[in-house]
């Protein structure tokens, strides 16, 4: 995320780990964290130790889905111009 970030949230999809299911799949999905004010200047990293166990089993997977708001509205966004790429003569290629 940067700042244009708008809203973020992360889920842990857990690996199936039932012997008597007829499909693979995951067992279950669960929200880690959802912010819906996110703002980007309130993080910058998380170190963790060399010795730290991990913090979900193997093989789940971890799904981030963020929102952006490019809008001149959003006093973070530094193109706060209007009208698209075309319109401003920048190539979006």
């Amino acid at each position: 995320m940067h700042n244009r970030g708008k809203a973020q949230c992360m889920e842990a999809i857990y690996p199936d780990v039932r012997t008597d299911s007829a499909r693979p799949g995951p067992a279950r999905v669960e929200t880690l964290s959802c912010v819906s004010a996110y703002q980007f200047g309130w993080h910058i990293t998380y170190p963790y130790a060399d010795d730290v166990a991990p913090l979900a089993a193997a093989g789940t997977i971890i799904h981030i889905t963020s929102w952006h708001d490019n809008t001149a509205a959003n006093r973070y966004n530094r193109t706060r111009k209007t009208g698209s790429a075309e319109e401003r003569g920048r190539s979006t290629r």
